[in-house]
């Protein structure tokens, strides 16, 4: 997660400075290839083996992303001329304190346990109803002494 967000941040900060020079272009395509293949493992490996933590990394992205289309925004309006600089000042370090602090803050992850991820993420609830795979699997368990 803070791997693509400091690619984010680096987009920023590599823009407002770098203006228009071909070394950018070069960079932005670099940070797009390597942000893709972050997103794709994110999505293909990560999902499947962990759903509750996949979640809640998809849930703090997209705070963060909202909160970069907010300072875009921001900064837009500004250009615009529809806000004063003083007020996109003041709305982009509210903006600013907000990503500072999901940063600061990770995320809260509720991972079930294992009996309950089974009976959740198991191809067996394709065929069987939750309560009746809890009713198969408690004998089962106790013989074994796994609970």
């Amino acid at each position: 997660m803070n791997y693509l967000e400091a690619h984010e941040e680096a987009v920023i900060k590599m823009k407002k400075h770098l203006k228009k020079s071909p070394m950018l272009d070069r960079l932005l395509k670099e940070i797009k290839d390597n942000t893709d293949l972050g997103n794709k493992y994110l999505i293909e490996k990560c999902e499947d083996i962990f759903p509750d933590i996949t979640k809640s990394i998809q849930h703090r992205r997209a705070q963060y992303y909202l909160l970069l289309h907010e300072y875009h925004f921001v900064e837009h309006m500004h250009k615009e001329g529809t806000i004063e600089s003083k007020d996109a000042e003041v709305l982009k370090s509210a903006i600013d304190k907000k990503i500072y602090n999901l940063n600061r803050h990770p995320p809260s992850i509720e991972v079930l346990k294992w009996k309950e991820r089974l009976i959740k993420y198991s191809e067996l609830t394709d065929i069987f109803e939750h309560n009746d795979l809890h009713k198969g699997l408690d004998p089962a368990l106790e013989e074994k002494k796994i609970i």
